[in-house]
């Protein structure tokens, strides 16, 4: 009888077990990250700046990166879609599991980041495979008074700093 109880309760904690542990956030993180690119010896290459925005509601990730040249002269987006895979140790770690992704140049003669041409392939890639673009998202640091953070992009490596707003 106990092997029965522990059978039934076992498939119960199975089928359940991806309604018990889908995040359930509600945020918008603005970061803004400095990309330095280095030329083939190692050398300090052009500089450019990134915008990063993510909107996390519900178990869905929404995010827009926005590029501009040191100057300050747009260089064109990369915006994803997808979902929210996991939540772990305590919202310190985030799984984004992404399907879909666009990207707008702003002029056809302009150098494209290193990081965006990177994210782009990468997105595009896995797409064209049928599958989807994976990325981790992993606080650092987070003050939830000053609304700020600190974050650490995956597959990528940037690292950011970034302003927290709830929207629920």
């Amino acid at each position: 009888m106990g092997l029965i109880l522990a059978a039934v309760l076992l498939a119960w904690g199975l089928w359940h077990w991806p309604r018990l542990t889908t995040p359930d956030l509600d945020m918008v993180l603005s970061c803004r990250g400095e990309l330095l690119e280095l030329d083939d010896q190692g050398e300090a290459g052009p500089r450019f700046q990134v915008l990063a925005n993510f909107l996390l509601q519900g178990d869905r990730a929404s995010i827009l990166y926005r590029y501009f040249s040191e100057q300050g002269d747009p260089l064109g987006e990369l915006s994803m879609r997808g979902q929210i895979l996991s939540e772990q140790h305590q919202g310190k770690l985030l799984a984004l599991s992404l399907s879909q992704s666009a990207l707008t140049l702003e002029a056809e003669q302009t150098q494209m980041p290193q990081h965006m041409r990177n994210m782009a392939a990468f997105g595009q890639r896995n797409q064209a495979q049928g599958e989807t673009h994976t990325m981790t998202l992993r606080f650092l640091e987070r003050d939830e008074e000053q609304d700020v953070a600190i974050l650490l992009f995956l597959p990528n490596c940037a690292v950011c700093g970034c302003n927290m707003t709830p929207t629920g």
